[in-house]
């Protein structure tokens, strides 16, 4: 069985008990919880991980500058990010293209099966 390491960055306990509980659904997941991002860049110096997810709006260093950081990192570059943020797209998204986040895109022709796309036409 695969083994997956995630790193969970979220200042809200809750918040990061929610995902971790969700992750760890995943057959064979490893999750590594930090409060903030600068806890997430320590982290990220002595382990290794498969994909980040982290929250926009925290004390200390934000999602933002934690997605900055690592994506200038020759190191950690390659790490998908997925952000989790209770917050709207707008007025967010000239931070985002700084930190060189991909915002989500909804499309009619994924690939979706056809009986899931029907469910949600």
């Amino acid at each position: 069985m695969p083994e997956y390491n995630f790193l969970v960055v979220e200042d809200s306990p809750t918040m990061r008990q929610l995902i971790t509980f969700a992750l760890k659904r995943i057959p064979g997941s490893r999750i590594v919880e930090a409060n903030d991002g600068i806890d997430a860049l320590k982290k990220l110096s002595s382990q290794k991980f498969d994909i980040i997810l982290t929250d926009i709006n925290m004390p200390i260093m934000d999602g933002l500058k934690l997605v900055s950081m690592v994506r200038n990192d020759p190191v950690h570059r390659a790490i998908p990010i997925i952000i989790i943020t209770t917050e709207g797209e707008r007025g967010e998204r000239d931070h985002q293209r700084q930190a060189r986040v991909v915002p989500p895109r909804r499309s009619r022709s994924s690939p979706a099966p056809s009986a899931y796309r029907q469910s949600w036409s």
